[in-house]
């Protein structure tokens, strides 16, 4: 079967496409624009006007041949435009005339740039008469500033009630005032001396504490009172307020919580109520979503178990009565304590540690050495482990991190560190140290409180009976928390 459109040469000899051929010759002869000649003539000449009217800039230009600059202005070779004389006019500037008695009287003719040009004088004339002088302003004193401000500023011990107003606009005007100067300092050197009142006693009291402990020294009293906030009155009145917020709460209503247990959340968001309701919510929270970290450790492990041993509660406290725990992860077996045993063991630690008030007032000092640990312990850093760290660490228990040493770093923990630091604070970062030995403690720590093996003074350094203990009354820390111990 032929194609259609195909045809044989005795059919074109034929003339059977002859039709159809005179048709196409017909069209490239007479196009379609050609029905439109006057638009298409218009366009034509249009371009060719173009084509005559813009030559080749360089068609008669020689490359060989230096360039010598000209002005743009009239095309001369002779200057450029700045000094061409259709730009140049002998027009004033200014809008004085160079006549008037008021501009001779008050200027002065010289030289500037080899140019005669007048000059306001700094000083009047003599020949200038009384009324024509500027009269001066006065200066203003100090003292009428502080009197418009301050009408009510005539004695000391009200001008020093009025500094202690926490107002921007208050403390400019007595920065304005050179009377109030020695006031304001004198306030300032009075909350300085205060605020370092606490740190005095510390300095003066050196009896290194212990960690076991049934009193609060004096210095910890002050410390509870400045730093703190605290007060029997305020104390009352939060807990009243606290306990509505989480009676009104759907999640932590219901629950009949220990006041002991309310003032440690207190302490540590220095009774700040909602920061408080909102660190309780999430230990509710974890605590409702994994229920077994709560348990605790058999007791036989503190006997059977090695890994039991992978921290140090130290029994004397710093000088500022921190608690200070020491980790030492090299001495963790995985393969004898399985990691959700550490969690708990850690938990229970830190729980229980909080029941004492002077770890809640002063807080925590912590030292993780990595001394032996290896990549199978890297394994465990996964990103939901460390999430659990941080939410239980910053988010749920109420303790207060007042340092953190870091001795012995492998290389595997910068990965680990470079993870935890974005959701730290900055306060927090700062309080973070990495070492390059262990004799860098000594510049935080004094020698009596640090065991042997780090260069110091302490043997007897594990507290086996207060862990043992403390794991047999965290089964009874539920849900409503368990008094302190004094």
């Amino acid at each position: 079967m032929k194609p259609k459109f195909s045809a044989t040469q005795a059919e074109r000899n034929k003339g059977l496409f002859k039709p159809r051929f005179d048709n196409f010759t017909k069209k490239l002869k007479n196009p379609s624009h050609s029905k439109h000649p006057s638009k298409w003539d218009d366009y034509h000449q249009q371009k060719d006007h173009q084509q005559n009217g813009f030559q080749n800039k360089n068609k008669n230009y020689h490359y060989d041949k230096r360039y010598s600059p000209r002005c743009f202005e009239c095309g001369s070779f002779e200057h450029l435009k700045p000094q061409c004389p259709r730009i140049r006019t002998n027009e004033k500037i200014n809008c004085v005339s160079s006549n008037d008695d008021l501009l001779e009287s008050n200027t002065i003719k010289g030289k500037v740039n080899a140019v005669f040009t007048r000059s306001q004088t700094k000083t009047p004339t003599e020949d200038q008469s009384p009324k024509e002088k500027v009269e001066q302003p006065k200066e203003i004193l100090h003292s009428k500033i502080a009197e418009e401000i301050l009408p009510l500023a005539d004695e000391d011990l009200s001008i020093k009630e009025l500094i202690k107003v926490n107002s921007k606009e208050f403390i400019e005007a007595q920065h304005q005032s050179r009377e109030l100067s020695p006031l304001l300092s004198e306030s300032k050197n009075e909350n300085s001396n205060m605020s370092s009142s606490s740190s005095k006693l510390i300095q003066e009291s050196n009896e290194i504490l212990c960690f076991e402990m049934n009193h609060l020294p004096d210095f910890v009293l002050k410390k509870l009172e400045e730093e703190i906030k605290e007060t029997p009155e305020k104390r009352r009145k939060s807990l009243l307020e606290l306990k509505k917020l989480l009676d009104e709460d759907q999640l932590t209503g219901g629950i009949d919580f220990h006041e002991d247990f309310l003032t440690q959340y207190l302490r540590y968001s220095k009774y700040d109520i909602q920061r408080t309701f909102f660190v309780m919510r999430s230990m509710r929270l974890l605590r409702k979503k994994d229920s077994s970290l709560f348990d605790g450790i058999p007791d036989e492990f503190f006997l059977t178990k090695d890994s039991t041993k992978c921290f140090l509660i130290l029994p004397k406290r710093c000088p500022e009565g921190c608690t200070i725990i020491v980790f030492q992860y090299g001495k963790y077996n995985p393969n004898e304590l399985p990691i959700d045993d550490l969690k708990r063991l850690i938990l229970m630690l830190f729980m229980q540690i909080l029941r004492d008030p002077m770890s809640q007032i002063n807080g925590f000092k912590v030292i993780h050495d990595f001394k032996g640990a290896t990549l199978l312990h890297f394994r465990y850093c996964t990103p939901p482990n460390l999430y659990l760290v941080y939410r239980a660490a910053f988010l749920c228990i109420p303790a207060r991190y007042k340092a953190s040493h870091i001795i012995n770093e492998p290389q595997w923990l910068k990965p680990v560190w470079t993870i935890l630091k974005p959701f730290l604070s900055e306060k927090l970062r700062n309080r973070v140290y990495f070492h390059s030995s262990s004799d860098k403690l000594f510049d935080y720590f004094p020698r009596a409180i640090l065991p042997t093996e780090y260069g110091g003074d302490l043997r007897e350094n594990y507290l086996e009976n207060w862990l043992r203990k403390a794991n047999a009354d965290h089964k009874h820390h539920g849900v409503t928390g368990q008094p302190n111990y004094f």
